[in-house]
């Protein structure tokens, strides 16, 4: 295990207040497997209030505000493509929804030799988003930062709540914003 791996699993422990034994951590490949182990050590609740649905449902109505294309299109599975162009409209609306979403919202990628908007937001979430890569990867990210907060003092965790802490720790110790539950550390996320 390398260094950002080593510095990944103690920030996951300092976050939970849990020790995770070094031949567990070095099994961990996804994050699926950190929120399994977690939510098990901590006997997390399967029901809550859903942090990602009500993210979701945010971004939607601000993607809906700003592209103007409707509700009921907007979907976690529709690709990012169908909603914003790739072109100087498409980054002032995909900014303009970052101003109505609020943290966890990606910026426009910008700068390098990328030829169009696409390439750019390859390079920037890469290898993680692709020109046909759903909402709910952009999604996820907001969900986190609004939602990834551990339990009021003497509530249980839920397993939603572990989900979106060890997302939103992964984030900030490795400055990568979008990945799914089942992206690997090593091979998908380049950690160590």
């Amino acid at each position: 295990m390398g260094l950002d791996a080593v510095e990944l699993v103690m920030a996951w422990e300092e976050t939970f207040g849990i020790a995770i034994p070094d031949e567990v951590a070095a099994r961990f490949r996804t994050p699926r497997e950190v929120t399994d182990w977690l939510a098990g050590r901590l006997g997390a609740r399967r029901a809550g209030p859903c942090g990602t649905r009500r993210a979701f449902l945010r971004v939607r109505d601000a993607i809906a505000a700003e592209t103007g294309v409707g509700r009921r299109q907007i979907r976690p599975r529709v690709p990012l493509g169908a909603l914003f162009t790739a072109d100087e409209a498409g980054r002032r609306a995909w900014s303009a929804v970052g101003r109505r979403v609020g943290d966890g919202w990606p910026r426009w990628p910008g700068g390098g030799e990328a030829r169009t908007f696409w390439d750019r937001l390859e390079t920037r979430w890469k290898p993680l988003l692709r020109l046909q890569s759903p909402l709910a990867e952009a999604v996820r990210p907001v969900a986190a930062c609004a939602h990834g907060h551990p339990p009021a003092p003497g509530e249980a965790w839920t397993r939603e709540q572990v989900a979106l802490m060890v997302r939103r720790v992964t984030m900030d110790e490795i400055g990568i914003d979008a990945f799914g539950d089942d992206h690997e550390f090593v091979r998908d996320m380049g950690i160590d």
